[in-house]
Formats: structure tokens, C-alpha cells, sequence
């Protein structure tokens, strides 16, 4: 896929291969904005059979059209007439540079930081990529943080001008980094809180037959990710080896993305299904299967297992906004979908029988420092480490 990138002096298209209902043929939807920024799509045929295995063709021919069609649009523009190149259009650049070796979803993350905070800021005040200054960067973060951003937002969009200003710096665009001279504010990490076993039970007695069951029932029992739950899809759900098989999230940015890999290698992973989930996971398609029969033709037929009654996949936001509905009606503050993974990983590591290594491998972690943050000693356990504590310091004080 191409860039969505725009400004004044250039228009960039987004090509997409599309399977056009009632057709023959792989289709391409050509979407861009003009010089005064209003979205515009054309949608054209390929001529590449949709039968058979084409896709790799088809997605020539789609980058073909894409970028013949955006020399047209582009023809009739002004050149530059300063030769001076905007900040904005050097982070596009970077951007496309990283496209390659990040995943879909923190591409279109990027993207959108650019399209709504760095671009219109950095336009606004002319700001080129051989004279952006330090102190107009730090103005750009004073700005984020009196409009509410957190320190940790600010933070990213550090990350991101950093990027292309290393890489502007390495091809001998810049001379120097004026983020060099910059000051980010300072970080305060709040920690994660977790459920005790008590109020785990709690929790999964108040939920049942509720649409979110079994996505919670996935988060506290495998420790997945969000992205990692409605992700999961029926085929990888082995119940004869009462195994999970973890290797593709769906997460949603400025859209909804289904990805065929987890955010690391680590996160593909095997991981077992206890008698209980099994119980769970066999209820929540026997629903499936009964609402397919209601629905009739209006049915969403797909492979994900959690979905809505007309088997629509279940969207990130409603699950997030669903779950903090639940929490907020039994009082558990502070706890949020992503808290039921640190919950499985600490109740794991504080039964005593399961070591760090073990709950890494479980998570998916790749360095098991992550794991250690997702672990919070409970009071037992802090009780446990006190006793052990008073007794080498009372022993000593005998001695």
C-alpha cells in the first residue's frame, strides 16, 4: 500500500486490492486527499483474474495503477518553489523508509500522529526540515502537554521526529538534531493494578452469558493481549490436544486491522486450554452455531471466536468499553482489560510453584525483564518476604 501522505506541493494515493462483490477480476481503490484536503476514492479493475492464485499479481498491477494514476493527479501541481522541503514531508519520507519493517497497525499509529499532531503544527509555522530549531520542537511538546496529552503521548511523538531526524542527519540532510537540545517531560509510571483470586471469581461469575465472557475468560486464562483475544480464530483452537495456538492479533488504529503475526516472534506460542476454558470456549460456539441458524443469510460468517450474535468480529473499543462498564460496577477501580494479563502473570508467580521463566514464555515476553514488570508481589507474598526478613535481621541481632 501507498502512502495517504499529502500537503500543499504533492498528492500521494493509497492503493488497496479489493475483492469487488460480483466481480471477476481483483479490483484496486485508489483513495486521496487534494490540495485542500477532501478525501476522493476511484475504484478500477485490475484485469487480473480473482480466481485462482493471482493475489501477487494483483498486487503489482495495484501498485502499478496506484502510482501511474498519482503522476497523473500530481502533474498538475506547482513544483516547489523554494526547493525547501517541509518537516512534515521529511517525516512522510522517514515514514515510508519504516513501513517496511514495522507491522500494518503501528504504521497507520505513525501515520496518524503525523497526519494529526506533527503536520499541522509544523505547517502552520513554515517550519522546513534544514530550519526547524530546538526551541520550536519544545514549543510543539509545551503545546501537546497544555491540551492534555500525557508526558507518555509526548513522549512518542519524540520517537517519531527523532526517527527522521537521525535518519535526515545520516543522509546528510541536516547538519545537526535539533532534538538535541530538547527536554521531554518527565514520565511518572503508575503501577498496573491486578485482581486477587477472590475477585477473579467474582468477576467471571458476574459475567456469565454476557458478550465479553469468553474474551475475558481468554485474557485471565492464557494472559493474552487484547489484540492477541479477538485475534484468536476457531482453527487454532485445538480441542482433542486442548491446545491455543497464539500467532495473529487484530488491533485497531485509525482501523480495524486483522494481522496474520503477533507483535514479536516470541508472541507466537502454543499454550494450553484447561478443562474449564474448554468448557467455556465449546459454550461460546455452540452460541455461534445457534444465532448462524437465527440470522439465516444475515449472518457474518468468519473464524473468530469472539464475535457479536450476528457474528460480526467483536470491535477493540466495545470490548475495552464494555469490560470497564463491568469493573466499574463491582468496584474494581483502577483495572482495565490489559490488567487481566498482569493478573494471570502475578497470580502464576505468586502461587510459588511457577517460575519467571515459565510466566515469560507464557506471555510471549521476549525479555524477561518485561515479565518481572507484569508481576506485583500480593500482600501474602509481601507478609512471606517480611517474615523472612525479621528473621535474618533477629538472628543477626542475637548472634
Amino acid at each position: 500500500m501507498i502512502s495517504d501522505y499529502n500537503n500543499d506541493r504533492k498528492i500521494t494515493v493509497d492503493g488497496t486490492r479489493i475483492n469487488k462483490k460480483g466481480a471477476s477480476n481483483w479490483y484496486v481503490m485508489m483513495s486521496w486527499r487534494d490540495k485542500y484536503g477532501k478525501r476522493h476514492q476511484k475504484m478500477q479493475s485490475t484485469g487480473v483474474p480473482l480466481h485462482g492464485n493471482n493475489k501477487r499479481e494483483a498486487d503489482k498491477a495495484v501498485i502499478m495503477m496506484t502510482e501511474a494514476f498519482e503522476q497523473k493527479l500530481n502533474s498538475a501541481l506547482p513544483s516547489d518553489v523554494d526547493g525547501k522541503m517541509l518537516l512534515s514531508e521529511w517525516m512522510y519520507k522517514w515514514l515510508e523508509f519504516k513501513k517496511v519493517s514495522v507491522r500494518r497497525s503501528t504504521y497507520l499509529g505513525y501515520r496518524q500522529a503525523i497526519d494529526s499532531g506533527i503536520k499541522p503544527y509544523f505547517d502552520k509555522i513554515g517550519a522546513t526540515l534544514t530550519g526547524v530549531t530546538s526551541e520550536q520542537i519544545q514549543e510543539f511538546y509545551d503545546d501537546l502537554i497544555a491540551r492534555g496529552r500525557t508526558p507518555s503521548t509526548v513522549k512518542h511523538y519524540h520517537n517519531y521526529l527523532s526517527g527522521a531526524l537521525k535518519m535526515a542527519k545520516k543522509r546528510k540532510k541536516i547538519r545537526f538534531n535539533p532534538l538535541d537540545d530538547v527536554e521531554l517531560p518527565k514520565i511518572e509510571r503508575k503501577e498496573m493494578k491486578t485482581l486477587t483470586a477472590e475477585q477473579v471469581q467474582i468477576l467471571l461469575d458476574y459475567l456469565r452469558d454476557n458478550p465479553i465472557e469468553t474474551a475475558v475468560w481468554l485474557g485471565l486464562m492464557c494472559g493474552l493481549r487484547r489484540s492477541e483475544v479477538l485475534g484468536l480464530q476457531w482453527k487454532d483452537c485445538d480441542f482433542i490436544s486442548k491446545t491455543i495456538y497464539i500467532h495473529q492479533t487484530r488491533t485497531n488504529t485509525v482501523e480495524e486491522i486483522f494481522e496474520e503475526h503477533t507483535k514479536s516472534p516470541t508472541g507466537t506460542r502454543y499454550l494450553p486450554m484447561s478443562e474449564e476454558l474448554a468448557q467455556i470456549l465449546i459454550k461460546e460456539r455452540d452460541r455461534q452455531a445457534a444465532n448462524r441458524l437465527f440470522y439465516g443469510n444475515t449472518y457474518h460468517d468468519n473464524d473468530f471466536v469472539c464475535v457479536y450474535d450476528d457474528g460480526q468480529p467483536i470491535r477493540c473499543a466495545f470490548l475495552s468499553h464494555r469490560f470497564q462498564k463491568v469493573v466499574k460496577q463491582l468496584g474494581f477501580n483502577g483495572i482495565h482489560f490489559h490488567s487481566l494479563r498482569h493478573t494471570a502473570a502475578t497470580l502464576m508467580a505468586n502461587s510459588g510453584t511457577v517460575n519467571l521463566r515459565t510466566v515469560q514464555n507464557y506471555l510471549g515476553h521476549s525479555d524477561i525483564t518485561s515479565t518481572a514488570i507484569y508481576v506485583h508481589p500480593d500482600m501474602k507474598a509481601k507478609k512471606e518476604a517480611s517474615a523472612v526478613l525479621e528473621g535474618i535481621i533477629g538472628a543477626s541481632e542475637t548472634a
